[in-house]
């Protein structure tokens, strides 16, 4: 079941309008051993010119390439010749040094109601919808232990991720969840996390994650992946 069919049965909702707001999961490759996964998508995601709605293709995705490049590639981000690209434009891709690498989000559609700033009749049609799912954020954002997810809609998004999440891990991949929210649907999913991860932060644009601590932890981890 689909994240708009589940929201479906919770309010008065057509899924054609919300088909535009859906990231894509970058779970496909051969080569893959290790999946990010992000909180929500935002408004780079829903952008025009990314038709096929990959995640973190923007100013976050150029932070999280940075630091991938730094700690798991152990090259400095500007020996690179080209822009530094967001990583949802370069992972998965054999061409790019990130075949490795698989994105996904908890939740498929924003959880932030700014994220649909552009998107006017959703704002006004979906006023109720759009502010539970801020409320839900807020809920989890507001605490750094947050492992039970309360309500119907919080429920319906844990039981999507684990249907989405269940491929992954019977390929034995690594997922990676980064932040309180992807932690929190996690465990409400009952996703298997390898106990070596840190609590690894969610990554923003304004280059947080090159300051988490954790996330050099995150990066040994991954490395042991990719040698073994």
């Amino acid at each position: 079941m689909t994240i708009l069919d589940c929201i479906g049965h919770l309010y008065d909702f057509e899924a054609e309008d919300f088909k535009c707001c859906v990231s894509s999961d970058i779970v496909e490759g051969d080569d893959l051993k290790v999946v990010l996964l992000f909180e929500s998508p935002h408004l780079d995601e829903l952008k025009p010119s990314n038709p096929q709605r990959l995640p973190a293709v923007g100013a976050t995705g150029r932070s999280v390439t940075k630091l991938l490049d730094a700690l798991v590639h152990q090259t400095c981000p500007v020996r690179r010749q080209r822009q530094v690209e967001p990583i949802g434009r370069l992972c998965g891709r054999s061409d790019t040094g990130f075949a490795w690498l698989g994105l996904m989000n908890a939740c498929q559609i924003p959880l932030q109601k700014k994220a649909y700033g552009s998107k006017l009749e959703l704002q006004q049609s979906y006023a109720t919808l759009l502010a539970d799912l801020q409320a839900f954020k807020g809920q989890l954002d507001g605490d750094e232990d947050a492992d039970i997810i309360r309500g119907d809609l919080g429920r319906a998004i844990a039981g999507v991720l684990a249907e989405r999440v269940e491929p992954v891990q019977q390929r034995g991949l690594l997922l990676v969840p980064c932040g309180r929210i992807a932690r929190a649907l996690c465990a409400a999913a009952k996703v298997r996390v390898d106990r070596r991860l840190p609590r690894v932060p969610h990554p923003v644009a304004r280059d947080a994650w090159g300051h988490a601590p954790a996330l050099v932890e995150m990066a040994k981890v991954i490395r042991s992946v990719l040698l073994d």
